[in-house]
């Protein structure tokens, strides 16, 4: 095979089934690819498979592979299957060689992926690089992106610094691609900040999904404001998209205005899908009429929102069969009118 990327795949795709002395021979030709990155692809791909002998062959290969991104990567997969003694000089050779890509989004990457390998005295130090590589990336999509790989690997120190730079992020989008991806792990101080750079989000569909991604982890004091913000979102699409994503987490108390805001919504799709949402986790008692409103503006927005309606109905158990029965009986004369 000529192509260094296609023997690198060749060697990755036979390396789980080869016996140990086909092993030397594979190894042999992934050493002779001279692409830097194809070769590390090689040797990743052959690392878990080596024996003893073979693994310092391949650790020279990739300490002599020159550049720093290919360097690293080559590296930290064969770290984990050397003797515990040999590891660390190699993860420590892994670790500068991440910090010298250009490239921050390659380096944040690269340091990200290596810090589940470190131990803990090690790891604070190169996460912090890890994020402040992050932080230098200019795409606010790669930055989100980047964020986002770093979050669930972050101490709480190092989030309050990841959600500063979410929340600087000039595109609405991806602000909220990279709160939403943040919010699971923040700590109980950082949910304030955290809902404040989502309510300040302009795009509608952006500020619904920031919200939505907030809700199942905000207190009970925090979902007020984050009701509020949903239901200032004038397109009636994304209200209720906003109200459908805080539904399930509301208390009691928020439900009544959470249903008001439902019902002021202009489009009867729309208007049935957040009523549809918010009717399970009301009481017993007041779902029947809810349903009821939602079957009614479905019937204006036509049969399929209909169908959906009776659907969540049905899933929900919001009423008896019968009285669901009644309810979609009238719906459909409502039909028959409105589509004549």
């Amino acid at each position: 095979i000529d192509s260094p990327s296609a023997l690198a795949s060749a060697l990755s795709a036979l390396a789980p089934h080869l016996p140990a002395d086909l092993l030397t021979q594979a190894l042999a030709a992934a050493t002779a690819i001279d692409s830097p990155s194809a070769l590390a692809s090689a040797l990743s791909a052959l690392a878990p498979h080596l024996p003893a002998d073979l693994l310092t062959q391949a650790l020279a290969a990739a300490t002599a592979i020159d550049r720093p991104d290919d360097q690293a990567s080559a590296l930290s997969a064969l770290a984990p299957h050397l003797p515990a003694d040999a590891r660390a000089p190699v993860l420590a050779q892994a670790v500068a060689a991440a910090a010298a890509i250009d490239s921050p989004d390659d380096r944040a990457s690269a340091l990200r992926g290596l810090a589940p390998h470190l131990p803990a005295e090690v790891r604070g130090p190169v996460l912090v690089q890890a994020l402040a590589a992050a932080a230098a990336i200019d795409s606010p999509s790669a930055l989100a992106l980047a964020l986002s790989a770093l979050a669930p690997h972050l101490p709480a120190d190092l989030l309050t610094q990841a959600l500063a730079a979410a929340a600087a992020i000039d595109s609405p989008y991806d602000r909220a691609a990279a709160l939403s991806a943040l919010a699971p792990h923040l700590p109980a101080d950082l949910l304030t900040p955290a809902l404040a750079a989502a309510t300040t989000i302009d795009r509608p569909d952006d500020r619904a999904s920031a919200l939505s991604a907030l809700a199942p982890h905000l207190p009970a004091d925090l979902l007020t404001p984050a009701l509020a913000a949903a239901t200032t979102i004038d397109r009636p699409d994304d209200r209720a998209s906003a109200l459908r994503g805080l539904a399930p987490h509301l208390p009691a108390d928020l439900l009544t205005p959470a249903l008001a805001a439902a019902t002021t919504i202009d489009s009867p799709g729309d208007r049935a899908s957040a009523l549809s949402a918010l009717a399970p986790h009301l009481p017993a008692d007041a779902r029947g009429p809810v349903l009821a409103q939602a079957l009614e503006a479905a019937s204006v927005s036509g049969r399929t929102t209909v169908i959906s309606t009776i659907s969540a109905a049905l899933r929900d158990q919001l009423a008896t069969a019968e009285a669901i029965g009644a309810l979609v009986v009238s719906a459909i004369l409502r039909i028959q009118r409105w589509w004549r």
